[in-house]
């Protein structure tokens, strides 16, 4: 059985760092910043992206879209879930304000 390190693709090395400050689930990684993780900007945001695109896919279920919103349901909302999905969605990527999210 594949670890979510297999599932991202994370270099022996770089695994070895991880699992000595305990990170060893993708949940981990996608709540983290790449300072926190210790691997270097590029290295660190790559990372950081694949497990937010892993954890977007496993838990999105529906996207409805209509003129005025878009509503995602998601099978599990934790903190890590939110953050991947809003991630992917490019909701961090827009002015502050102009985007309202509720749970």
């Amino acid at each position: 059985m594949s670890s979510d390190l297999d599932t991202l693709g994370v270099l022996p090395s770089d695994r070895k760092k991880l699992e000595s400050m305990g990170i060893t689930r993708i949940e981990q990684i996608a709540v983290l910043t790449p300072s926190q993780l210790g691997m270097g900007k590029s290295k660190g945001e790559h990372l950081i992206r694949r497990a937010h695109n892993v954890l977007a896919s496993r838990n999105i279920k529906e996207i409805e879209i209509n003129d005025r919103e878009i509503k995602v349901k998601v099978e599990d909302l934790n903190r890590a879930t939110k953050r991947a999905v809003l991630s992917v969605l490019g909701v961090y990527d827009v002015h502050p304000g102009s985007i309202a999210v509720s749970e």
